[in-house]
């Protein structure tokens, strides 16, 4: 019987070894946390919803140790347009080290097209840079369809499996 690593220590070791890495980091239940019923918030233009977000800590740790090794990415979602800075405050507060400008926020009209615009941009974004890339999310819908499209260029991984 062949015993498998993780994918957390597959992860792991992708970010410590020589290659540099594009990391595609969601924000929503990734870096902070997503508590059920604020989609109704979100939908209303709500901003105050982000800054009451408690941070992921784990997750937080693991990318600032990665950091300066890897290129990373916030890719994160919008229904609103203040809702960008809303996020983009949030991540100073809590991420101070991370590159503002390396953070991306697609605006879409509902939770369905977010999916959709997301998947453009990853895929737009590694065929534009045509390095490997890791991408952290947990939705399972833009993983997926992330990944059948650049199966040979990309690692999905659900946010849980970098959980030790």
């Amino acid at each position: 019987m062949k015993i498998y690593n993780s994918l957390f220590s597959e992860v792991i070791n992708l970010l410590k070894s020589k290659t540099k890495y594009d990391v595609y980091v969601d924000m929503d239940g990734v870096i902070c946390e997503y508590r059920y019923g604020e989609g109704v918030k979100i939908l209303n233009g709500e901003t105050s919803v982000y800054s009451e977000k408690r941070p992921i800590q784990s997750v937080i740790k693991l990318i600032k140790k990665y950091y300066k090794r890897n290129n990373f990415f916030i890719l994160t979602s919008c229904i609103h347009k203040q809702q960008i800075n809303a996020k983009k405050e949030w991540i100073k507060k809590y991420m101070s080290f991370f590159n503002i400008d390396n953070v991306y926020c697609i605006l879409s009209e509902d939770f369905n097209k977010r999916i959709e615009y997301k998947v453009d941009f990853i895929n737009q974004s590694l065929k534009d840079r045509k390095t490997y890339s890791i991408l952290i999310e947990d939705t399972h819908e833009i993983l997926k369809k992330s990944w059948e499209n650049n199966r040979n260029q990309l690692l999905p991984v659900l946010v849980i499996n970098l959980i030790k």
